[in-house]
């Protein structure tokens, strides 16, 4: 397969993954999901997180990972990651940054995982 193809393929398994997990909502009404998501995926910039908080994070059953300054909670997506567990497993409580980019495009994150980001790494 080659590089193009495993790319297209992660992402759409990452668009699955994220329309499987936004139909497990369980809001009344559309409206209010749709605020309710964007406003959790606003607010993580509000929340600076130290290194030594993201260290802390660093199993499978509780995995955050650092990718170009923003902390995200990557727990539930460890399952679906087409690059499997194990690719993001070795940097849980650590910086991904370098390692991220040489596989994804920049804006990856926000494009197809928004919910993941928790907050920005304090420095």
């Amino acid at each position: 397969m080659s590089k193009d193809e495993k790319y297209k393929s992660s992402l759409g398994t990452i668009a699955n993954h994220l329309k499987n997990n936004n139909n497990k909502k369980t809001e009344t009404s559309n409206t209010t999901t749709t605020t309710t998501q964007q406003t959790k995926v606003d607010n993580y910039k509000n929340n600076l997180i130290t290194l030594q908080e993201v260290q802390k994070h660093n199993t499978e059953k509780d995995c955050w990972v650092i990718v170009n300054d923003e902390v995200l909670n990557v727990t539930n997506f460890l399952k679906d990651h087409p690059g499997g567990a194990s690719a993001i497993i070795a940097y849980a409580g650590k910086d991904a940054t370098e390692n991220f980019n040489l596989f994804h495009p920049k804006d990856t994150v926000e494009e197809y995982a928004p919910e993941v980001r928790i907050g920005l790494l304090k420095k």
